[in-house]
Order: C-alpha cells, then structure tokens, then sequence
C-alpha cells in the first residue's frame, strides 16, 4: 500500500451574492456543491465531464488527478471548459503513485470537460472534479501538507492551521484495493477504484 495526502485549505467569508439583489445568505465557510469523477488506463489524456451551477458566486473548480505508473509525473496541463487551471501540487509520487491538484477560481459555470493531459501514456489514471461557492477568489487556499507512506495501514499528515471560515480538503491514493476511513469531522466525497486501486 502506499498513501499520498494533499491537504488544502479554501478561505472564505461572503455574505452576499449576487450583482443587483437583496438577497443574502450567511456563510461560515465554502459551500460544498458536487463532484464527478472518472478513469482511464493506458492513456495520455483523461476527460470528465463537470457541471458547475451558478447558484451563488465566489466559486472555484478543483481537479484532483490520480496517476499510477512506473512513470507518474504531473499532467502537462489540466483545462476546465478550455481554460487552463492552476497546480497548487506537484505529483510528489509515493513510488509508482502520486497525486497533483489543479484548480480554477470563477470557472465558466454549466456542464463543461476537465481535461488532464500527460506527455505519455500512464497505467492508470483517475480525476476527481469539485466546486464550490463562497471561496476567496484572490487567496483560495492555504498552507498546502503532504505526507507519503509506504506498507502502512494509517498514514497523516502535518496538522494543518486553519481559522474560522476555513475548510480542508484532502485526497488519498492507494496501490492496493482497500478502504478509507474517514476521521472524525470529515465527509467522504468521492471513492473510486481504478482496476488494481485508485
């Protein structure tokens, strides 16, 4: 088995949306609004299909993109809706695995493709796409922490600073077919297995 953690932080504390209405809502931190996910082997390339609703403002799309191969360096680029996001982490590869998040603030909102590009053919790969609303658009995130382990049966990482209106995000990867458990507090969003594990 070998874990990767990548912990994130998106800061937050909006109180009204929209341009021309009176309409407000209170917020203590992002809104959470739904994810997608999908898999691919042997390929140079993933593509999910994401639906960002614009129900409130403030948002942000973040794609988590999974590689297991001998080879699993970043993706060369990752778009969403033709527009290029941003990587907040590297692969930093646990052996022959590795995770890398990409995000976009004010992405284009209804149904468009994430696509992940890699300059070669990788084993198996896997992209978890989410939005959310109520995200700062200038500083979405903090402080990011990672963590790899090898034939362990737990793995964390370093704690992770937050204040009030914050919330943490996290992924895990395993080379092996085995279950998650989630920690006290936190709320599994996506679980997806990849032919021998992902």
């Amino acid at each position: 088995e070998q874990d990767f953690d990548a912990n994130a932080l998106e800061c937050s504390c909006v109180t009204k949306f929209g341009a021309s209405t009176d309409t407000w809502v209170a917020v203590d931190a992002p809104l959470y609004n739904d994810s997608t996910s999908g898999t691919a082997s042997s390929a140079t390339s993933i593509t999910v299909s994401h639906t960002v609703q614009a129900t409130y403002g403030n948002r942000i799309v973040i794609a988590f993109v999974y590689i297991e191969s001998a080879t699993n360096s970043d993706p060369t680029g990752v778009t969403y809706a033709g527009a290029a996001m941003t990587k907040l982490t590297p692969a930093m590869p646990a052996a022959s695995a590795g995770i890398s998040l990409w995000y976009r603030v004010a992405p284009t909102t209804g149904a468009n493709n994430c696509v992940a590009t890699l300059t070669g053919a990788r084993d198996l790969l896997t992209m978890h796409v989410a939005d959310y609303y109520f995200v700062n658009q200038s500083t979405p995130f903090g402080t990011v922490q990672t963590n790899n382990e090898i034939n362990a049966t737990a793995t964390a990482v370093p704690a992770v600073t937050t204040t009030a209106g914050d919330l943490v995000i996290g992924a895990v990867i395993h080379v092996a077919t085995e279950a998650t458990t989630v920690g006290t507090g936190q709320f599994e969003r996506e679980d997806t297995q990849n032919s021998n594990g992902s």
